[in-house]
């Protein structure tokens, strides 16, 4: 399957000739449509740091603030509270700590977390793939560069990459600025102790590469499949 990118809002044209406040792109708004029943799952914006996730008809929002602002936007909003038909469940995280949201409080469903890569750095991680769960990255800052079976992909800010089951992977940031952005697992089959593990590994490796053996361990222990090192020439 080939990774499908998605830009989450649309670019305006402008005339150089003339010269205008600053404004942001124009938002793509939706409605009820989003809240079916549905066999994928669907990652829209709801512009600031909120999110909505639907798998497969469960919708949860993660830190959704679309009205009532002390001040004017300049945007305009995707989605009015008064345009929800239903929510499944609303998950309010301090944005600051980088909060996971795991399969302990979405019932297995999806598990999200923030994913920061330092500029001119690579995954520590070996290419992989995983065949039990999706994989959507939402990009939020920086510039990441995506191979998914072998095809790259830029992913920047406001830009969605789905990753399917059994796609061979891996992103690293070959920029000069932090890329960050939101991953989303559906269903929740990872979560932090998975990442506490590598923490672990990297920390013992003092800067320099991590152990590929106690890395490849780990990833099979949480469902992540290795890929074989490409052949020599």
């Amino acid at each position: 399957m080939v990774p499908r990118l998605i830009a989450a809002q649309t670019a305006e044209s402008a005339n150089p000739a003339k010269k205008y406040q600053a404004k942001g792109p124009r938002t793509q708004p939706f409605g009820a449509e989003e809240f079916k029943a549905s066999r994928k799952t669907t990652l829209r914006w709801l512009c600031a740091a909120g999110f909505l996730i639907d798998t497969r008809g469960t919708t949860r929002m993660i830190d959704p603030l679309m009205e009532g602002y002390k001040m004017p936007i300049m945007i305009d909003m995707p989605l009015m509270p008064k345009d929800v038909p239903h929510l499944d469940g609303v998950l309010v995280t301090d944005a600051a700590s980088g909060s996971i949201l795991t399969g302990e409080n979405s019932t297995g469903s999806v598990a999200a977390f923030e994913v920061i890569v330092p500029a001119s750095q690579r995954l520590p991680a070996p290419t992989h793939s995983h065949d039990n769960y999706e994989e959507t990255y939402y990009g939020v800052d920086g510039v990441l560069t995506m191979n998914v079976d072998g095809q790259q992909v830029e992913v920047g800010p406001e830009q969605v990459l789905y990753i399917p089951r059994g796609a061979v992977h891996r992103f690293d940031n070959f920029g000069s600025k932090d890329a960050k952005g939101l991953c989303v697992i559906t269903p929740a089959a990872i979560g932090p102790q998975y990442f506490r593990e590598v923490a672990e590994v990297l920390e013992a490796a003092g800067g320099g590469p991590p152990d590929r053996a106690k890395m490849i361990e780990i990833m099979l222990r949480h469902g992540l499949t290795p890929a074989p090192p490409p052949p020599q020439t």
